[in-house]
């Protein structure tokens, strides 16, 4: 599976994710700047939230001189006093406002935990759509895997409120699914002796 992409989403602006055994190693390249950091598997979220941002004024005026544009030629058609060439120059205007906003524009998401917390961004076509659909799934079962090792297993030495503990992040974290909890609390109960009708100090919620 691809442990590295790259997203290259301007001129002189790119990205670089590698997916390592402990979590993700990121990098933000500019023309001037340079920034790396990394986050560990138990910080990186499984959902995703999307976005859509870019310089939208700039297509607002291409929309305002093409309209301007329009009007300009129907006025003379029609007959009225209109500048040589007034249309093409609108025209033009609205060309240019329209590259500068397809330059700015950028479709992305954010991988998060649950509360849109410890967003990672991601460029949702860049190099392809489908090559940075495969990294995130590869993140979400690695992620799964390392997370579940370390903490879904349970274990006779520790106490068991924080087994029941482990196992209730792991849930509210899109690690196991709720028919997975509840058949390793089952399980934990089991080994622990444990009676249903106990009470602990924290309750299942979702978040």
């Amino acid at each position: 599976m691809e442990n590295r992409l790259t997203q290259k989403y301007s001129l002189f602006r790119t990205k670089t994710f590698e997916l390592t055994d402990s979590g993700i190693k990121g990098q933000h390249r500019g023309l001037f700047d340079s920034t790396e950091y990394f986050v560990d598997f138990d910080d990186i979220g499984a959902r995703i939230l999307k976005k859509r941002s870019g310089m939208f004024g700039w297509l607002l005026g291409a929309g305002i001189c093409i309209l301007l544009a329009l009007f300009l030629f129907v006025l003379r058609v029609s007959g009225g006093k209109v500048g040589n060439d007034a249309e093409v120059f609108y025209l033009g205007i609205a060309l240019i406002c329209a590259v500068i906003f397809m330059i700015t524009y950028k479709k992305s998401f954010y991988l998060v935990k649950p509360g849109n917390t410890n967003a990672i961004e991601f460029i949702s076509n860049k190099p392809s759509k489908l090559e940075v659909d495969a990294f995130i799934e590869n993140i979400r079962t690695r992620r799964n895997k390392i997370l579940d090792e370390k903490y879904g297993q349970v274990n006779t030495m520790l106490p068991y409120e924080q087994n029941h503990q482990n196992l209730l992040w792991l849930h509210n974290n899109d690690v196991i699914p709720k028919e997975e909890f509840d058949r390793r609390i089952g399980e934990l109960n089991s080994k622990f002796n444990y009676s249903t009708d106990r009470k602990i100090g924290f309750n299942l919620g979702e978040n």
